[in-house]
């Protein structure tokens, strides 16, 4: 009888063993009601990475020899030719696995020094690469992120090769995303001391992007996203080629155009006013091509 009662409660034990591995080892449901998610999630979820990207699941899905690169003390993202076709072959390999979500973690160095308008620089490129799957066509919702510090990422001179890892997973952990007052209140500051504006080749409405512009349209973004009730004024402006009437309808798309493109970049339409002046208000003479090709353009500035 003794010897029943003893093997009963191995087998007890044994089962009771078995349920928690599984249930916290391999499903990682052990958290209860608190928030986060399991030691070994997060080991994975925050490798320190190579300089190359890499996108790792149960084995490596996505690999590119070259990696997304950030200047020292920067969240935003250099994406060369090899690793924007990565991205690409990522955003592909989520459409076609609607059930497994992205966690990005961003990596700084302590000696950094944070730029951002996140409280964390890690975060803030972490965000930065969300946005660019985003305008790819990754919902939102699908992807996670977070930050890590570390003394011990690889930088040649003042470029981090190494500032990014990325993993699917089949659960996200909670974020928050605070911004910090003191850089909010300067980043305000520096978009109402001036405008940015947009350049367009002659009748037409395509921009012309650069580094300058992105980062200037990365910082408007964020700012809206921290005051939801504020809103941006975009002024299209011509030169004189044409009729007047021509001319405002020309400014007006150009407004919508850049609208438009915002929008994609994740700021709300209803945040974004546009007007036209069209040929009214040059900022060069007409009389020369130079002159003209500064007058046709878009202004963005903060309402």
């Amino acid at each position: 009888m003794r010897n029943d009662a003893l093997w009963t409660l191995l087998l007890l034990s044994w089962m009771t063993g078995a349920t928690y591995y599984y249930v916290c080892h391999v499903r990682k449901h052990c958290c209860g009601g608190c928030e986060g998610i399991s030691d070994m999630s997060m080991t994975e979820l925050t490798t320190r990475p190579s300089a190359s990207l890499r996108v790792q699941g149960a084995e490596e899905i996505i690999a590119s020899d070259q990696g997304i690169r950030f200047a020292r003390n920067e969240s935003f993202p250099v994406v060369a030719a090899q690793a924007d076709s990565a991205l690409h072959q990522l955003n592909d390999y989520l459409q076609a696995h609607p059930e497994e979500l992205l966690h990005i973690t961003g990596w700084y160095d302590d000696s950094e020094k944070n730029n951002s308008l996140l409280a964390s620089l890690g975060r803030a490129r972490a965000e930065a690469v969300k946005q660019h799957l985003v305008d790819l066509g990754v919902p939102e919702a699908r992807v996670g992120t977070g930050e890590r510090s570390s003394i011990d990422l690889l930088f040649g001179g003042d470029t981090l090769f190494n500032g990014l890892t990325l993993r699917v997973v089949d659960d996200l952990p909670p974020q928050s995303l605070a911004a910090r007052p003191d850089t909010l209140k300067m980043l305000e500051a520096r978009l109402r001391g001036t405008s940015q504006r947009v350049y367009f080749e002659t009748g037409a409405t395509t921009l012309t992007m650069n580094d300058s512009l992105e980062r200037y349209l990365e910082d408007v973004r964020q700012y809206l996203a921290a005051y939801p009730q504020r809103s941006i004024v975009l002024t299209g402006h011509t030169d004189n080629v044409g009729s007047a009437s021509k001319n405002m309808t020309y400014g007006q798309e150009r407004a919508d155009f850049t609208k438009a493109k915002l929008s994609e970049l994740g700021i709300r339409p209803e945040q974004i006013k546009t007007r036209s002046e069209g040929e009214l208000r040059p900022i060069a003479s007409n009389q020369t091509s130079e002159g003209r090709s500064k007058n046709r353009r878009v202004e963005i500035t903060i309402e």
